[in-house]
This record gives structure tokens, C-alpha cells and sequence, in this order.
């Protein structure tokens, strides 16, 4: 099965406040990745302000979207509390919603860019000190989900039970019928 479907996703701390620090941007690094990965999706970009997160991902054809978003949103701000430690006043709480939009793999690059230069493009919410993980190529992902055909394909074998499969009839003989007025003689089949 062959699939590329990329989203960029976007959302914000609850009223915008300036909640993410460095400490919270380099757990959140981290977290969103791997809540991601659990979700069969891959983080290919990821954009941070202290007011709010972009993503560049790629998802599997099953992956649920509302599930990741949820995901991604509700389990980082419980772990950010827990693992950092933070004050009440300073949880990490986002806002309700997000913003989700599905992306050609022609607009990749420049979506990417958009997506990792947004210290550039809000100046005055740099997280300062933070610096992103290094993006994962398209190229070195795109193998990432296949299914087993395909991996059965690559190494020069048939899919068993699909490419190589005789029909029904030819896998019971006995289902074979044949009119009697058929110019083709009834095979003596075996009692077995």
C-alpha cells in the first residue's frame, strides 16, 4: 500500500500566555515525537514560540487524527507537569482546538521552512537557548510503513496467499462442476 499523507498542525498555550520555556520546548521536543510515533505518525518538522507549537507530520492511513491531536496535546501537558515540576502558574496548558491543514509533497520543503523558521517570523517569542532536533529527511521516512507485500516485493518473493493463490477451484478440485452436456469428460477425483 503506498500512502504520503503529510499535515501541518498548529496550536497555542491557553491565552496565549509565554509558557514555553526552554526546559518545556526541549521535553516538548522529545515528547511530541515520541506520542507521535506511538500513534504511527512522524514528526518531520517541528516549530516552537513560547506561544505556540508547529508541526510537519506524516501520517500512517490508519493513524486517527483527532486521537494524535489529543494525544499530543493532552499527554505532553500532563507529563510537562509531572517530569518538570512546574509551578501552577506556570503549567504548560493549551488552548481548546487546532488548526490542521493536509500538505502535497510538493509543498514540503516550503512548508518545512515555514514550520522551522517561526523563531524567525515571531521574534519576540523566541524561546531563548532552545534549538530543534534536526528535521528527518522525507527521503529516509518514506520507507518507514510498508506493509508486508511490499516488504515480501522488495525481496524478490510473492505475497503469500495473494500473487501465488490458485483460485478456490483449483484449491478444492471437488467444487468443480461440470454440465453434462460439457464436451469436457468429469474427472475421477479421489475420495480424500
Amino acid at each position: 500500500m503506498f500512502h504520503q499523507l503529510y499535515y501541518h498542525i498548529v496550536w497555542t498555550t491557553r491565552e496565549r500566555r509565554p509558557t514555553i520555556t526552554r526546559d518545556v520546548a526541549e521535553f516538548l521536543d522529545r515528547a511530541l515525537r515520541s506520542i507521535a510515533s506511538q500513534e504511527r505518525a512522524l514528526v518531520l518538522e517541528l516549530g516552537m514560540v513560547t506561544t505556540h507549537v508547529h508541526l510537519l507530520i506524516r501520517a500512517h492511513p490508519m493513524t486517527s487524527i483527532p486521537r494524535l491531536l489529543q494525544r499530543l496535546k493532552g499527554a505532553s501537558s500532563a507529563l510537562a507537569a509531572r517530569k518538570l515540576g512546574l509551578s501552577p502558574e506556570h503549567q504548560l496548558r493549551w488552548a481548546q482546538g487546532y488548526t490542521i491543514q493536509t500538505i502535497s509533497r510538493s509543498m514540503l520543503d516550503g512548508v518545512g521552512e515555514y514550520v522551522r523558521h517561526q523563531p524567525e517570523r515571531h521574534p519576540h517569542e523566541v524561546i531563548a537557548g532552545w534549538v530543534p532536533t534536526a528535521a528527518q529527511p522525507v527521503r529516509q521516512e518514506s520507507r518507514r510503513w510498508r506493509t508486508r507485500r511490499d516488504a515480501w516485493r522488495s525481496r524478490g518473493d510473492s505475497c503469500p496467499g495473494h500473487a501465488d493463490r490458485p483460485s478456490a477451484a483449483l484449491r478444492n478440485p471437488r467444487r468443480l462442476t461440470y454440465l453434462p452436456e460439457s464436451p469436457i469428460r468429469r474427472l475421477d477425483l479421489p475420495n480424500s
